[in-house]
């Protein structure tokens, strides 16, 4: 019953949080995986908890910053990049492009793989900005590596959403430069970026457009 009870109030204290439950006793760590067995619990990612009903109610967004709530709570010193801070910068972008690893930068190393979950990418002197407790790119660069790693779409959904909030485009650039290795791509996303599309819809449609060689259309 004990067990229970402070298995309960763990599970209240990260939602309240926003967050996964993580870092459990041992005893609460057992009772979690028997109701994981059940279905009463998720595990989005090794060692972390959430209920499944609460899980359920939660969007694809907000399940990502949560599980990096999580993992900055059990990695203070970890900075996240990708996906990770596209998130936590509330940016637009396409749903589809989630998976279950997640990005964090660090200035020594870099791994080809994700080793339970977690993809390691070396960024040397790597600046940050706090967000809800967590680490994680500025928005400029945030910005810069999401239109080095995304398609030309997928980064103008990124790009107008930064303008809009009052990014320039010269941020941007500036960013892209030190980062290197930015395509063609990329470059044409800031080129053709504009803060005058709405929501990521509109950017979508937008990037679409002029992706298929259509005459960009005037935005209101």
């Amino acid at each position: 019953m004990r067990v229970n009870i402070a298995m309960n109030q763990f599970l209240d204290e990260a939602q309240q949080q926003r967050r996964c439950a993580v870092m459990p006793t041992r005893a609460v760590h057992q009772a979690l995986l028997r109701r994981v067995r059940t279905g009463e619990i998720v595990s989005p990612m090794r060692g972390l908890y959430a209920r499944a009903s609460y899980w359920k109610s939660l969007d694809t967004v907000e399940r990502n910053r949560h599980v990096v709530r999580a993992k900055s709570r059990q990695h203070p010193e970890w900075v996240f990049g990708g996906l990770e801070a596209v998130c936590m910068h509330g940016l637009d972008h396409d749903y589809a492009l989630h998976s279950s690893n997640l990005t964090v930068l660090s200035p020594t190393h870099a791994q080809a793989k994700p080793v339970h979950g977690i993809t390691h990418i070396c960024m040397p002197n790597c600046n940050y900005a706090v967000i809800d407790g967590v680490k994680v790119l500025p928005l400029a660069q945030t910005v810069a590596m999401g239109l080095r790693s995304f398609d030309f779409v997928n980064g103008m959904q990124i790009a107008n959403c930064a303008l809009r909030h009052g990014l320039t485009k010269q941020e941007i650039g500036d960013c892209m430069s030190r980062l290197g290795n930015c395509g063609a791509s990329a470059w044409r996303v800031l080129e053709y970026g504009s803060d005058r599309c709405e929501n990521g819809g509109e950017s979508r449609a937008y990037g679409v457009m002029l992706d298929e060689g259509v005459a960009p259309p005037l935005l209101q």
